[in-house]
C-alpha cells in the first residue's frame, strides 16, 4: 500500500505471505494469543470527523479501535455471551485433559477471515503495543497527557487502567512485567488492575560492550538507506 499498513502472516512451509487485514484500514500492533488461536490488532476504523477551528476541513482523531480475529472457522468468538449453565466436575476434568494433550500449532482458515473480526468493547483512541496473555490483553493508550497502560480482561470483558508508563514488556512466562516510567524501570507482578509501580531497578552496574569496528560498519550500511 502507498498509505498505512496491513497485518500479514508468513507461512514458513509454503514460503508465502497472507493478508490478515484488508487494505482499506490502517492496521498495526498485531500480536498472537498464547494458544495461537487468535490475533489481536489495532486498526483505524472509527470515522467521526470534526471541523478544525481555522482550516475549515475535516479532522479525524482517535480513530483506533482494538480488534481480535479467530484464525479457524471452528474457534469460538472470544466475546460471545457467557454460558451460565452448570458444568459437572467430570466434564471439566475431561476438557482439561483434552487441552493438555493439544499441541501448540497455528492453523489459519483464510476463507471468510474478514467476517471473523470482532471489535473489543473499548472506546476509540490512539493505541499501540498489544500483548496477549491467557485471559487478558495489555495495551498502551496514547493521549495528549502521556501514555497509560491498560488491561482488558477477556473473561469479565472489563477494561482497567494500570498506571502511567512510557513502556512495558511481559516476561516469557507471563508472570512478571518490566515497566518503564519517568526514566526508571521496575519489575512487577503481572497486573490485573490499577497498580502502584514501585521498587525501581538499580542500573548503576549496567555495562554495554561494543565492538567499535562492527558498530561503524553497521552505521555505514544503515545510513545509506536514509540518503
Amino acid at each position: 500500500r502507498s498509505q498505512g499498513s496491513i497485518v500479514r502472516v508468513y507461512s514458513v512451509e509454503e514460503k508465502k505471505s497472507y493478508d490478515i487485514t484488508d487494505k482499506w484500514y490502517n492496521s498495526t500492533a498485531d500480536t498472537f494469543s498464547p494458544d495461537g488461536k487468535y490475533i489481536y490488532f489495532v486498526s483505524a476504523r472509527h470515522f467521526h470527523p470534526t471541523y478544525g477551528w481555522t482550516e475549515w476541513n475535516h479532522v479525524y482523531v482517535d480513530m483506533d479501535k482494538i480488534f481480535v480475529v479467530t484464525l479457524q472457522k471452528n474457534t469460538p468468538n472470544p466475546l460471545i455471551p457467557v454460558n451460565d449453565e452448570v458444568v459437572y466436575e467430570t466434564e471439566e476434568k475431561e476438557e482439561k485433559e483434552q487441552s493438555k494433550e493439544e499441541k501448540f500449532a497455528v492453523k489459519i482458515d483464510f476463507d471468510g477471515l474478514a467476517s471473523r473480526v470482532v471489535e473489543l468493547p473499548i472506546e476509540h483512541g490512539a493505541y499501540n503495543k498489544l500483548t496477549a496473555t491467557a485471559n487478558a490483553l495489555y495495551y498502551v493508550h496514547d493521549t495528549d497527557d502521556g501514555k497509560t497502560l491498560h488491561v482488558f480482561n477477556m473473561k469479565t470483558r472489563r477494561d482497567a487502567t494500570v498506571a502511567e508508563i512510557s513502556g512495558y514488556e511481559v516476561s516469557a512466562q507471563q508472570t512478571k512485567m518490566l515497566v518503564a516510567s519517568r526514566g526508571k524501570f521496575s519489575i512487577i507482578d503481572l497486573p490485573q488492575g490499577q497498580t502502584s509501580v514501585t521498587g525501581n531497578l538499580s542500573l548503576a552496574n549496567m555495562k554495554m560492550r561494543l565492538n567499535r569496528t562492527k558498530e561503524w560498519l553497521q552505521i555505514y550500511h544503515e545510513a545509506w538507506r536514509t540518503m
